[in-house]
């Protein structure tokens, strides 16, 4: 558990190292640059209410992983943007942990708003979806477009591209070579754990509903990344992608979540268990 005190600090490594960032390129970041995503604009609030204790969870019998652990971990990088930049939504309904009347709610509200989901068939829809090809197909299939083309095709591609557009280009064919056929996987198999997470919350799922598809998620991240880094750079590298914007940009969603990841690695690396890789 990430307590008040090691968020606040996570955070204002987080904003530091971002100032460090715009003050060293300033005046080198184009006035044509994309805006951050819109969660990373407002003013950032940093609260030192106690989070206070999550209720115990019932977990059924025979489980081969301990999901609550993979539930935090995957969702770490996202809890802590969301309850910095979107005081809305309380950290507790991300990963398994409290689920009341309360946070049902803001659970069922977050599952419309951000994936139109207004019931449980729709929630499990989603969560098979991104289980079987969600944006990892779009990127490949964007990838395998660009990486065909002749070096006097890219060439004149590119003259008619935007400098931010061509970084975007940039990073989409260096991603591909360099993930393979591991894609941008982790993105979708990461957010098929938050969705999880949040429809147990709402009530939509109960908790060995919960487990099933949890289980089913973690069997695909272990059996394609070998531990908590690569996974996740796999899935803010995948954030990029979905972002379309300049990756490059010390302003960019993708930035802004790297250097969260960072401060979380560094001040709470029991967020990101090691041991459950191996379990």
């Amino acid at each position: 558990m990430i307590t008040t005190k090691k968020r606040i600090a996570i955070l204002v490594l987080a904003l530091s190292l971002i100032l460090s960032l715009l003050c060293a390129c300033s005046s080198s970041v184009p006035s044509s640059a994309p805006a951050a995503a819109p969660e990373a604009t407002p003013a950032v609030t940093l609260s030192a209410t106690p989070m206070g204790a999550p209720a115990p969870i019932a977990f059924p019998g025979g489980l081969k992983y301990d999901v609550e652990a993979w539930a935090i971990g995957c969702s770490a990088v996202l809890a802590t943007v969301n309850s910095v930049f979107d005081d809305a939504y309380d950290r507790h309904i991300f990963g398994m942990l409290e689920k009341n009347a309360e946070n049902a709610e803001k659970a069922k509200q977050l599952l419309s708003d951000s994936w139109g989901c207004e019931n449980r068939d729709d929630l499990v829809e989603t969560i098979l979806s991104l289980l079987d090809d969600g944006h990892t197909v779009d990127f490949a299939e964007t990838y395998a477009y660009y990486n065909s083309f002749s070096d006097d095709e890219m060439a004149e591609f590119t003259a008619g591209l935007t400098p931010e557009d061509n970084s975007y280009l940039e990073f989409i064919l260096y991603t591909g070579e360099a993930w393979g056929d591991k894609e941008i996987k982790a993105w979708d198999w990461f957010r098929a754990m938050h969705i999880t997470g949040w429809g147990y919350v709402s009530g939509y799922l109960d908790i060995e509903e919960t487990c099933m598809y949890m289980e089913q998620i973690i069997e695909l991240l272990r059996g394609t990344f070998s531990s908590w880094d690569e996974a996740t750079r796999n899935y803010l590298d995948g954030t990029a992608f979905w972002m379309e914007e300049d990756p490059y940009n010390q302003l960019s969603t993708y930035m802004v979540r790297m250097q969260i990841y960072i401060g979380l690695t560094t001040l709470s690396p029991e967020s990101f268990d090691a041991a459950v890789w191996e379990d």
